[in-house]
């Protein structure tokens, strides 16, 4: 069991330094087909599309005011104010990580489930890893494998990678190799360097 957390852990700071894991923040969305996409993972037996599951309710917003940003993160609340999702996702895991504020786990799920909610998959991802590790919401690593799942995308890898550990471990979902080593590949293919060696 130690050696599961101690990996969770490592890869709690592996999410914290790729900022959100984008390949490209710039990258148009892909063209709606009739065909579901090749890289797509696909559904374990028995287990509902993501799409189909209701997620739980979101986190509370945090009491009291809002702390002081320092002057990088400024213009990213600002941007994020403005509808700018990915911008919310660097604010919130500046509070997830403590970097430049005060580490405030509550105020980074709030602000990952916010721009999950709006289609935002690098807040699913982060707010899958604050699942797994109980940082700011009650670890719930079902609910990781949720947030993961919705994250999972072409886009953003990072999720396919932390939803393949939870498949291959069988923690918070059924333990499935086949599905983990899918979930793997597409995660090494997006440049998740960790998920090649798996």
């Amino acid at each position: 069991m130690r050696v599961v957390f101690a990996g969770w852990a490592a890869l709690s700071l592996l999410a914290l330094g790729l900022g959100g894991c984008r390949q490209n923040d710039a990258a148009p969305k892909p063209e709606p087909s009739a065909r579901p996409s090749a890289a797509a993972p696909p559904v374990a037996s028995g287990a509902p599309p993501v799409e189909s599951v209701a997620l739980p309710p979101p986190p509370p917003l945090p009491a009291g005011p809002p702390p002081t940003l320092p002057a990088d993160l400024v213009p990213r609340q600002k941007a994020c104010d403005g509808g700018d999702n990915h911008a919310c996702v660097v604010v919130g895991e500046a509070f997830y990580s403590g970097h430049g504020v005060g580490l405030d786990g509550a105020r980074a799920a709030y602000i990952f489930r916010a721009a999950c909610d709006r289609g935002e998959p690098a807040g699913c991802v982060d707010l899958g890893w604050a699942y797994m590790t109980g940082t700011g919401v009650k670890k719930s690593p079902a609910t990781a494998a949720l947030f993961f799942g919705k994250g999972c995308s072409d886009s953003v890898t990072l999720g396919c990678f932390g939803l393949g550990m939870l498949y291959r471990d069988g923690t918070g979902v059924p333990k499935d190799p086949v599905r983990a080593a899918v979930l793997f590949k597409q995660a090494c293919d997006g440049g998740v360097q960790a998920a090649c060696k798996m």
